[in-house]
């Protein structure tokens, strides 16, 4: 019995002994596990466009008042009247209208006598359609005159007639068939494409021709002997104009392939420092960021700006400006904060960046190689922000 005793105690200790190893190495692979599991997580920025809109002042004289505020900016005032014509060529087409067939034809004279002609001399052919010499011609006693310039006496298709023989029927009968005229090609011309002067067109040419004079305007302002007086670091020019004349020749729907454009302005030119005024506009958009972003310097900036309001009796206006810069996320934004991306798969963690602007690309790598899920503990998680 004490045998059997000990034999059973013997087995109670192996069992205990396995648990006991199990629970070791179990306790083992998990330190293990969580020694040596790691993800790095690559994110890839991209920039985000920020703009702004916003009005600013422009004084020529500034108080000390002024002198303190941000939106507010000293500047300069000038104005030139300017009137300026230019020709444009009509380029509208696909219309068509009628006009007088043109060609030329010989005038012969078979006659003893000399036969003066004037001009718009009647010239018949066989089918009754009338055409007229363009100028006086004499034609001598038993020879011709080649290439006398003739046109249709009416306009239209019907002026579009293939060489042939032309009577005269303002000579005398007797002499229309000793004196007479003929063509070697067609006449053409009957029908031609109605270049109509149109609104738009000319709208176009106008707007084409006050770029060119606010140009000019703009190389005379910067030019102005004020203006190189003033400490500005970099010449910023905004033009409002008052339009005094405007014409076109000939009038609008009228056919010509060439018209002109005449148009005359009174320009105001208002003149400020633009570097000052891009750091109240980069001013005025830090306000309104989120604060987990910046402005990147590595960027352009687009600053436009454009009268709202002037008077150039006080010599003060308002400008609108539209201003526009790069912008990223900062590597201590809250999105990346390890925490959030804890015991997550790599599908999971990209769902949770593709909720934020500014993300180009997120790598997810998890090690050892069979690992499908982020750590739990967070300093086993390394961000890698490009």
């Amino acid at each position: 019995m004490e045998k059997i005793g000990k034999v059973k105690t013997a087995k109670i200790y192996k069992k205990i002994l396995i648990g006991f190893s199990f629970v070791v190495v179990l306790t083992l692979a998990v330190i293990i596990y969580f020694s040596f599991t790691k993800t790095v997580i690559t994110i890839k920025l991209q920039p985000i466009a920020e703009k702004t809109v916003f009005n600013v002042d422009i004084k020529n004289d500034l108080s000390e008042e002024d002198q303190q505020t941000d939106y507010i900016l000293p500047g300069v005032f000038l104005n030139d009247i300017i009137g300026k014509s230019k020709n444009f060529d009509n380029t509208n087409t696909g219309k068509k209208a009628d006009a007088q067939a043109t060609g030329t034809v010989t005038i012969y004279n078979n006659y003893s006598q000399p036969q003066p002609l004037a001009a718009t001399t009647r010239l018949l052919s066989p089918d009754g359609v009338l055409f007229r010499t363009r100028e006086r011609v004499d034609v001598p006693a038993g020879g011709q005159i080649d290439n006398v310039e003739v046109y249709a006496d009416q306009a239209g298709a019907g002026g579009n007639i293939g060489a042939t023989t032309f009577t005269i029927p303002g000579l005398w009968p007797g002499l229309q068939d000793k004196i007479f005229a003929e063509s070697s090609t067609p006449m053409t011309g009957g029908v031609v494409d109605a270049k109509i002067l149109t609104q738009d067109l000319v709208d176009a040419a106008a707007s084409e021709l006050k770029k060119e004079i606010l140009a000019d305007a703009k190389q005379a302002f910067i030019n102005n002997e004020e203006i190189k007086n003033r400490d500005f670091e970099k010449t910023g020019l905004a033009l409002a104009t008052l339009t005094l004349e405007s014409e076109v020749t000939p009038e609008i729907g009228e056919i010509a392939s060439q018209f002109e454009v005449y148009v005359k302005y009174n320009i105001f030119g208002i003149l400020f420092d633009e570097a000052e005024l891009v750091q109240t506009a980069t001013k005025n958009l830090l306000d309104k960021m989120a604060m987990d972003r910046y402005i990147d310097p590595a960027y352009s900036q687009d600053i436009n700006y454009t009268p709202e309001s002037q008077n150039f009796d006080d010599k003060t206006a308002t400008l609108q400006v539209d201003f526009t810069a790069q912008t990223k996320l900062y590597d201590t934004s809250p999105i990346f904060d390890k925490e959030k991306l804890t015991g997550k798969t790599a599908s999971e963690i990209n769902r949770y960046f593709s909720n934020y602007e500014g993300i180009l690309s997120v790598i997810t790598n998890f090690s050892p190689f069979w690992v499908t899920e982020t750590p739990s503990l967070t300093d086993h998680i390394k961000l890698e922000i490009e």
